[in-house]
């Protein structure tokens, strides 16, 4: 058992730069007082859903650590790969200034390491993971991947509007650029029909 603890502890240590860089809470913080003031704590109420999603967290820290790494890599990919087009988006449909307060949660510092940036460190680094695991400990991290999404979508569903007002939203966010139109109106379709289904 403590080989098996000694390990996990290290497999987390190991990601500990690519998740410092990545981290996001200081740029979501600068975004939310940009937009909502310096009292945005006391105007952001917290649903279950995301208390639900907390104590899933502080459950895996204490049964699963390495299941959080699940987590942090489905949120920070999220950033990562739609990042850029979703700070543009924001910066012509809110006509925020490029390099402008508004966007703090897209922007990564800048880096030297490899050409790939970030997100193609941190593939490698889970993958390199992965490769290392018995196959039942892979599907238990693809499975707490699944749980992410599927946690995010209840914060998701605790808003109270429905599903044409984020769609229309997302759509006239994205006006400026068709292929991200048709691909957001494309995903949206399919969530729905396998929402529905």
């Amino acid at each position: 058992m403590g080989m098996r603890v000694g390990r996990v502890v290290a497999d987390i240590k190991a990601f500990g730069p690519l998740m410092q860089e990545a981290a996001r809470t200081a740029a979501f913080e600068k975004d939310l007082e940009f937009f909502l003031g310096p009292g945005w704590r006391e105007q952001v109420v917290r649903t279950p859903a995301v208390d639900a999603y907390v104590a899933h967290l502080a459950h895996l820290q204490e049964h699963d650590p390495l299941g959080l790494l699940a987590h942090a890599y489905t949120q920070h990919m999220s950033l990562l790969a739609g990042g850029r087009i979703l700070k543009k988006a924001m910066q012509k449909a809110m006509r925020l200034t490029p390099d402008g307060p508004g966007t703090a949660v897209f922007t990564f510092p800048p880096r030297d390491r490899t050409g790939r940036g970030l997100r193609g460190d941190y593939k490698d680094a889970i993958n390199s993971l992965g490769r290392e695991l018995p196959p039942a400990r892979q599907q238990g991290l693809v499975d707490e991947c699944v749980r992410a999404f599927e946690l995010n979508n209840g914060i998701m569903r605790a808003f109270p509007m429905g599903f044409k007002r984020p769609a229309l939203g997302a759509v006239q966010l994205l006006a400026g650029t068709w292929w991200v139109q048709a691909a957001v109106v494309a995903a949206a379709g399919l969530a729905a029909w396998r929402y529905w289904r």
